[in-house]
């Protein structure tokens, strides 16, 4: 095995890589489907979270009749979810704006996906 063979960038490898204008493009609609997302789902949150919270009573004519855990990881997943969107739509500022990909970005982009991931995972168990 080449040890350089492993510390070829895209352009070393024969692969082009992503213009600055294609990132932009990139950038913006990660921007515009994470704004969307985060504005959305929090939305979602500061409509649900006083029926959420208090199951079993009448609140603004809904009723939750779930148990108080699975409301609050209900509401936890939304949380998770609109900060997901939050942080897409930075990460598309910063791309948007450099026309660069930041590598950090990504990966806390990526880590938010798994939180969200995990959090569904985690409410879906406590709905059997």
């Amino acid at each position: 095995m080449n040890p350089n063979s492993l510390s070829l960038s895209a352009l070393q490898a024969g692969k082009p890589g992503l213009s600055p204008a294609a990132v932009r493009r990139l950038g913006l609609m990660l921007m515009i489907i994470g704004g969307l997302l985060a504005l959305g789902v929090g939305y979602l949150v500061l409509q649900l979270a006083p029926t959420l919270l208090h199951p079993g009573e009448l609140i603004g004519g809904e009723r939750f009749t779930g148990s108080a855990a699975l409301g609050r990881q209900a509401l936890g997943l939304l949380v998770v979810v609109a900060l997901a969107g939050a942080v897409f739509a930075a990460v598309g500022v910063h791309q948007w704006r450099t026309g660069r990909r930041d590598k950090r970005l990504l990966a806390l982009a990526a880590v938010m996906l798994v939180a969200t991931l995990v959090a569904a995972a985690s409410t879906g168990a406590l709905l059997g």
